[in-house]
């Protein structure tokens, strides 16, 4: 990868966590139990095994689907249904046909989306793709080193992010060949950057039609895994993969904006009415609204802008009893519309989809800019500096920024504290990119001065985050099973603050005049 460390920076933003892979692991085993279970009734021999990124170990925070082998011998289409309709476990059963494989069946289990796939077991992987698809795990493990799982984590990325769709180009297991063929991802960019054919067959007995990439079934070569890959896909990934081996960066904040579009997109279908849609910890939420609430009082802007405002829950908390004109801009459209829902009754409040960088307002409009839990959601820093820049444009002279945000600091600081008593230390989320203190005070100096430091959440964190998992811990409870919406919860965020463990403080600036 050499100096290209936004390449090593998507991978780690980006590749399934150690709490994807401890939930994975979980319902496999319990997955196994009832696979074991269905086939122990069955007459014939069989078998099954695992197979995709959750067995290769390439598993990305974009999906994390499921898949199971199941072989039988004889194969039959009516036994492989019959035996997991049988199953009441599996949820919302699915089954298609395949040109590859007799039959394909997808299911939910454990909150996870299953596949099935239904081959003949003992056929010869030379000469037959039944089994040369029972061979995969195989192929992968031969041919990819630890290092290179990280390669093909950033091909599919790359994929998603230039939106061509898997069964163009065969998904993950085309990737695996083509890391395995040309090394790492900056060569298989390179290859890409050529705009010629690109041609890998494992197997040498490939005899199909020559497309603009070949991707064979590598033990049999019966098959192009990526035949329906256009040369208009091939002109995009050729032209994007020059642009990022010139800028990587670019990647970096491509990958992460289309993981954070799909996350709050994800979370607009499920939590888009709910206050807890920004964060499950509604209480914090609550008295955060309330602290802004309580300084906008004191001054009464006549315009305010809420940068990042999601479905519009804190744009309203914060602005509550006040006359001012009051703008929320989002580029969540599922946000935004739930957002307008809320606001209906508030002729002085609105809300547009935009871009927190790039902002269609005039110089100097606004009083005062809110930006609460959203500079962490920039992309990289430096669309959080062209964040800070845009603020100070619209802004009036004397105008505040109200930033209410954690910072690496904050974030330390708990976690050491956490750490002293035995339990894990936090960790950014996938989707945040916080700030140190010191680079946030570095962005703002330009156009702002600090005015003052806020914290009045420490005794709130101290109580959640700290003894609230302590007594968790001490009851013998399952750790992944804390809440956000219990009584101690509400009741710690009326509590007075003491101490600096406020793991989000607020920062007021004032623009420079």
């Amino acid at each position: 990868m050499g100096q290209l460390t936004e390449f090593n920076e998507v991978y780690e933003r980006l590749r399934a966590s150690s709490k994807d892979w401890k939930r994975i692991s979980i319902v496999k085993e319990s997955l196994s139990t009832i696979v074991r279970d269905i086939l122990r009734y069955l007459p014939s021999p069989k078998a099954f095994k695992y197979i995709g990124s959750t067995e290769s170990g390439s598993m990305t925070k974009m999906g994390r689907d499921i898949d199971c082998l199941l072989a039988f011998e004889p194969y039959s289409s009516d036994l492989f249904r019959e035996s997991l309709m049988n199953h009441g476990t599996l949820e919302n059963m699915v089954f298609r046909k395949s040109d590859v494989v007799p039959d394909i069946a997808t299911a939910f289990y454990g909150g996870e989306k299953i596949g099935f796939i239904g081959i003949e077991y003992g056929k010869d992987p030379l000469n037959d793709l039944q089994g040369d698809v029972w061979l995969h795990p195989s192929f992968s493990r031969q041919h990819l080193d630890r290092t290179q799982v990280r390669d093909v984590v950033l091909g599919k990325i790359l994929f998603h992010v230039l939106g061509i769709p898997k069964k163009h180009f065969g998904g993950g297991f085309t990737i695996e060949q083509l890391i395995s063929q040309y090394g790492n991802f900056e060569n298989l960019l390179n290859e890409f950057s050529r705009s010629k054919k690109i041609y890998v067959d494992f197997s040498t007995k490939y005899r199909g039609q020559s497309n603009l990439l070949v991707v064979t079934y590598p033990f049999c070569g019966l098959k192009n895994l990526a035949e329906s890959f256009t040369a208009e896909e091939l002109q995009v990934i050729s032209d994007y993969s020059k642009r990022i081996l010139d800028s990587p960066k670019l990647f970096l904040e491509d990958s992460v904006t289309m993981f954070n579009r799909n996350l709050w997109s994800e979370r607009a279908k499920k939590l888009g009415s709910s206050e807890a849609f920004s964060s499950p910890d509604i209480y914090l939420t609550r008295k955060e609204n309330r602290i802004v609430n309580k300084l906008l009082r004191k001054i009464l802007p006549r315009r305010i802008l809420d940068l990042g405002c999601a479905n519009g829950y804190s744009t309203i908390g914060m602005t509550r009893g006040l006359d001012s004109e009051i703008i929320g801009l989002d580029n969540n459209s599922d946000a935004i519309r739930f957002a307008k829902r809320f606001a209906r009754e508030k002729h002085n409040t609105s809300f547009v989809i935009g871009n927190m960088d790039s902002l269609d307002f005039e110089n100097g409009y606004f009083d005062v800019v809110i930006l609460k839990r959203a500079l962490e959601n920039m992309t990289s820093r430096d669309s959080q500096s062209r964040v800070i820049n845009e603020v100070g444009r619209v802004l009036k002279e004397g105008g505040k920024l109200y930033l209410f945000d954690a910072t690496q600091d904050s974030i330390n600081k708990i976690s050491d504290l956490r750490e002293a008593y035995g339990l894990p230390g936090l960790t950014q989320q996938n989707h945040t990119y916080v700030l140190s203190e010191e680079l946030l005070l570095k962005i703002v100096k330009d156009s702002f001065y600090l005015e003052r430091i806020i914290d009045k959440t420490s005794t709130y964190h101290f109580i959640t985050r700290i003894l609230y998992p302590l007594a968790f811990r001490v009851m013998g409870k399952d750790m992944d099973k804390l809440r956000f919406d219990t009584s101690l919860h509400r009741i710690s965020s009326f509590l007075p603050s003491l101490g600096g463990l406020g793991l989000y403080k607020l920062y007021q600036f004032r623009k420079n005049e």
